[in-house]
């Protein structure tokens, strides 16, 4: 697959991971999806894309460019010997650092150096716009309980 199927396959069919370079196991794909389709729900939009090993992964930086990408999409390019990440919205900088983090995880398979390099650019991607989930909050619609706690966690009674 070259460079115009490439963009063809991310802007008429929508996807946002293409595994050009046949790099990536189908279990890695579906982790790589899930974990892409996550940041999308809180605004950012990741694009993956695996290269033939055996080509320059230079031919493809202008991918970014003539997809005409926001400041709230990233592309990743990975060709198994390296890997770029671009974005209008992101310094240069945070990119090379979440790479940087995530390069460990590249040893254990293509999937999770991937998924860990989303993460990592997401987190310091995260715009003023997109809400951080909080830890203590509830998920369900259950009331909480009456009284207030002191904080130990127990309840105090009013």
């Amino acid at each position: 697959m070259d460079r115009i199927e490439i963009e063809k396959t991310i802007k008429k069919k929508g996807k946002s991971l293409v595994d050009a370079g046949r790099l990536l196991k189908p279990g890695g794909r579906k982790k790589i999806r899930r974990v892409i389709s996550k940041w999308k729900k809180r605004g950012l939009n990741f694009f993956v894309v695996t290269v033939n090993p055996q080509e320059e992964i230079e031919e493809y930086f202008q991918i970014y460019d003539n997809l005409s990408m926001g400041k709230k999409d990233i592309l990743i390019l990975f060709n198994r010997h390296s890997w770029w990440s671009f974005s209008q919205g992101v310094d240069a900088q945070l990119l090379k650092s979440a790479r940087d983090a995530s390069r460990g995880d590249l040893r254990i398979n293509f999937a999770a150096g991937l998924t860990s390099l989303i993460n990592a650019t997401a987190q310091r991607a995260r715009p003023a716009s997109i809400p951080k989930r909080k830890g203590g909050q509830r998920r369900t619609n259950v009331p909480a309980p009456a009284g207030r706690s002191d904080r130990r966690g127990a309840l105090k009674s009013c």
